[in-house]
């Protein structure tokens, strides 16, 4: 499958349970995807960051983002839409590391200035080369952890029109 032809979202799966894919290095974005589908979850291939930032404003369970495919102005990007989401709202970013970058965090250089990028997003630090049933069971928790703050939100403000301000939602 093309990567072009994996971003079209498929109406049967809730878009809040799917992993979009970034991995722009080699059969990397297929391979995570045929692990992803075979344990159950959807899952998407992004072409570009542009198609990623696109899936996330229209609902993802989680995001799996190769270091490499992540620039400076990119890590920005990708804040900006997370930082529009609903306040209940905490995709988990996977960033999957260069082995030569596993033993500390991604010098902040890399990605965007000082540690904004951490500080504001729910980011995974992986090393590659992924252990295949760590990375599986991390993705899954995530994505299950995502729709259960969606729901106590709701819950908590159906009956307000002020925002949740619970820890959950915030």
């Amino acid at each position: 499958m093309r990567p072009s032809e994996a971003t079209v979202s498929r109406a049967a799966e809730p878009v809040t349970e799917r992993v979009l894919v970034l991995t722009p290095i080699g059969r990397d974005a297929e391979m995570v995807r045929e692990r992803i589908v075979a344990d159950g979850l959807p899952c998407e291939v992004c072409a570009d960051l542009q198609v990623l930032l696109a899936g996330i404003s229209a609902g993802a369970g989680a995001v799996v983002i190769a270091q490499e495919a992540l620039s400076p102005a990119g890590a920005e990007d990708l804040l900006a839409v997370l930082d529009a989401q609903e306040p209940w709202s905490d995709v988990p970013v996977f960033l999957l590391l260069s082995k030569a970058r596993s033993t500390k965090r991604p010098r902040a250089g890399s990605l965007v200035s000082g540690s904004r990028f951490f500080e504001r997003a729910n980011v995974i630090l992986l090393q590659r080369p992924l252990g295949i049933p760590l990375f599986l069971s991390s993705v899954r928790s995530a994505v299950r952890a995502a729709p259960a703050a969606s729901i106590r939100c709701a819950t908590s403000t159906a009956s307000s029109s002020a925002r949740c301000s619970s820890a959950t939602c915030s």
